[in-house]
């Protein structure tokens, strides 16, 4: 017995370090079973609802209006458009007819199929060339709103048209076109929706 002795008071000794050592760990453990659990509610998100594509003429006014002399067409603002020379120089002497201060001219480029060109009266400054269309253009003299392919030309005989023809929103701003928004066939689903 007594060469059991020191492995006694040796065994001892583990058990009193490993209590004082997991002491704390086992308190901790049992102040967080004893801490109430919070319960935490998940809410389901709200559907995305889509956003409409219909912006309208009367939500577009013309904000200046031009009256006199059109400017000579200044082709140095869009070199691409000198392949039209001729037509475009010939109808922007017209004056304006779109929003107030800008000429649009259309061509026909084959079976449902319409170019154009948007020219500034005051300045002469060609604001947009080489656009498209299978089902024309829609405009006023008195609204910013520019309509590639309007809905309803595409409505009156659908099987013109192929099925990737969209109707795109755009609104004339300063010296260039901004797209609004866009949309296939008859839905009103916006497509996309560039900052304006």
């Amino acid at each position: 017995m007594r060469h059991a002795l020191p492995f006694i008071i040796i065994a001892l000794i583990l058990i009193i370090a490993v209590y004082v050592i997991l002491q704390p760990l086992l308190e901790e453990e049992k102040q967080l079973t004893q801490t109430p659990v919070e319960e935490v509610v998940v809410q389901e998100p709200e559907p995305v609802k889509p956003l409409i594509c219909d912006p309208q003429f009367k939500d577009y006014p013309a904000i200046n209006s031009f009256t006199g002399t059109p400017a000579s067409v200044d082709f140095a603002t869009n070199e691409d458009a000198l392949e039209y020379k001729t037509k475009i120089a010939k109808v922007a002497k017209t004056g304006p007819d779109f929003a107030g201060s800008y000429t649009v001219i259309d061509w026909g480029c084959g079976t449902s199929c319409q170019g154009g060109a948007i020219v500034s009266a005051k300045t002469g400054a060609v604001v947009a060339f080489g656009f498209s269309a299978e089902a024309g253009f829609d405009y006023t003299s008195s609204s910013r709103l520019f309509v590639i392919n309007p809905l309803e030309n595409i409505l009156e005989s659908p099987q013109s048209f192929s099925s990737s023809a969209k109707t795109s929103y755009y609104e004339v701003a300063g010296n260039e076109l901004k797209l609004i928004c866009e949309k296939s066939g008859n839905t009103n689903i916006i497509e996309k929706n560039e900052s304006r």
